[in-house]
Parts: structure tokens; C-alpha cells; sequence
């Protein structure tokens, strides 16, 4: 009976630690996946998925102004590797997508500790977050940018420079005051920015319903919208002869269908008494006189 009470008490002792250890190991490993923000910054992103050990493909798109959770290594620096893609070879980043999952995406596409924000007056930028380090480039009211800290008056942002082929990532400093991170305002000038001359006209008039159900914009975002689908409307929705974009100045109340002439009835003033000879012009006078 000693020797069973033995066995048992060991048996016990030995799935106890091993219970243990399981529950470090799960407790470990979850501790080891660390996360910090990111966001998209080119219009169009690949998320792409490992065909092989060094190759990826595509799964699907993301898009400019999006945000990401980017996976840490134990170093605490973003999870990269590089793999062919199309026949060349890419610098990776892993990241994960909020209820769409994990993937790999092109590392310079993506700023790092970061959340989305949007541009909303006209800015110069600074190469530092001092007023003597201006210089002489400007950021367009409207761009989606990526704000990583701010530093008294100004914001530390990640913008994009190039075109479509060649995309480059700089960090730069602008006026903290031109920036808005409110997401339901960023997601409104990203919904706009995304429509063109293509889209059909009732997905235009289905977005822009949506953007002005929103009562929650500053005078500052609301200016910011206006000016930017003022201009959107005169350089690309205007030449789409198929459809009838002038709702979308309607619902910005940039489209008047004023008639001066009920405002003033020029009818109401009658001038014909009026004896023009009765006038006498001094000009004369001022110049005889000076």
C-alpha cells in the first residue's frame, strides 16, 4: 500500500511539472508576439502569402492609408525576409490585417510605428521639429501620411515620394496643427480619394451619402473636403460625359443654382428723371487747387 501511495504521489508530481512546463511554454509564446502599428502608404499594396521558402505571391490588395499591426522579432525590430516576387527579389515585411490575417508585404510600403492621418491645410515641411530647419517642400492638403510621435509644435510623419514603379518613404516634420488623426475622418478622405472618373456613378453617390452622414468634421476637415472634390470634380470627374457628377458639389454645397436676378430687380430703379447736367465735376478745381 506505501509503494502505491509512492507511485501515485510521483506520477503526480510528474504530470504537475509537466503541466507546468506546457503552461510556460503557451505563456512564452504568447508573450513572444509583439506587435507595434503600421500603415499602408501607396495607393494600391500587395499583401502577398510564401509559395515557397524565398518566393511569394499575391493574395490580395490593401490600400493607401490602411492600418497594419507589423510583427517584432526578439529584437524588437519588424519581422523581414527576403523572397522573389515576379522574378525579383523584394525586402519582405509580416504583418497582420484585421480580420483578414497574416501577410507578407513590400517592407517599403509600410511605415513602421505608425498611425494613419490626413494632411489638412497646405504644409511646409521641416527637417526637424524646429522652426529653422524649413525647407522649401510643400505637402498637398488631403495626403493620407503615417504620424509616429509629435514634438511640441510639430508632428514627426512618414510620407510617400515617387511615382507608382518607385516609391520611397522619408520622414519628415510638419506643423502639428495641419494634422488630423481622427479615423473617421481619415477613412472619409481616403473613401473620396479612391473614387475617379471609372467608378460607377451610383458607388460615387453611395460614398459620398455616407461621408455626409457624418456630423463630427471640424471647419478645418470640412474646408479641407471642399477644396479637394472641387478640384477632383474640374480635372477628372468633369470629362466623364456617361454620368452626372454634379451631386457630389451638390453635397459639399460647392454647386449653386443662384439667379441674380431675383436677388435684384434693376426694373425697380428708374433713372430716366435724372438730369445730368445738374452734376458739376470738380476735378478741375482739385487740380487747379494742388
Amino acid at each position: 500500500m506505501k509503494k502505491i501511495s509512492l507511485f501515485i504521489a510521483a506520477a503526480f508530481l510528474f504530470f504537475s511539472c509537466g503541466s507546468k512546463k506546457s503552461a510556460d511554454v503557451i505563456q512564452e509564446q504568447k508573450e513572444e508576439v509583439r506587435t507595434v502599428n503600421g500603415v499602408v502608404l501607396r495607393e494600391t499594396s500587395s499583401l502577398c502569402v510564401e509559395k515557397s521558402e524565398n518566393e511569394m505571391v499575391w493574395a490580395d490588395d490593401i490600400f493607401k492609408g490602411d492600418a497594419v499591426l507589423v510583427y517584432l522579432n526578439k529584437e524588437n525590430s519588424p519581422e523581414t525576409k527576403k523572397a522573389v516576387a515576379y522574378g525579383t527579389e523584394y525586402d519582405f515585411i509580416h504583418c497582420n490585417v484585421k480580420g483578414r490575417g497574416d501577410y507578407w508585404m513590400y517592407s517599403s510600403q509600410v511605415a513602421v510605428d505608425a498611425v494613419p492621418a490626413v494632411v489638412i491645410a497646405e504644409s511646409y515641411v521641416y527637417d526637424s521639429p524646429d522652426v529653422s530647419s524649413l525647407s522649401s517642400k510643400k505637402i498637398d492638403a488631403t495626403e493620407i501620411c503615417a504620424v509616429h510621435s509629435d514634438s511640441g509644435d510639430f508632428s514627426k510623419i512618414t510620407i510617400r515620394y515617387g511615382d507608382k514603379d518607385s516609391v520611397t518613404l522619408k520622414d519628415v516634420y510638419i506643423k502639428k496643427s495641419n494634422i488630423d488623426k481622427v479615423d473617421a475622418n481619415v477613412e472619409v478622405f481616403k473613401a473620396i480619394k479612391r473614387l475617379s472618373a471609372k467608378t460607377p456613378a451610383v458607388v460615387v453617390k453611395e460614398v459620398v451619402d455616407y461621408i455626409f452622414t457624418k456630423k463630427e468634421f471640424t471647419s478645418e476637415v470640412e474646408d479641407a473636403f471642399y477644396a479637394f472634390v472641387a478640384k477632383k470634380y474640374e480635372e477628372e470627374f468633369a470629362v466623364d460625359e456617361k454620368n452626372d457628377w454634379t451631386f457630389i458639389l451638390d453635397a459639399a454645397d460647392l454647386y449653386y443654382d443662384y439667379d441674380y436676378e431675383d436677388d435684384y430687380d434693376y426694373e425697380d430703379d428708374d433713372y430716366s428723371d435724372y438730369d445730368y447736367d445738374d452734376y458739376e465735376d470738380s476735378s478741375d478745381d482739385y487740380y487747379d487747387d494742388n
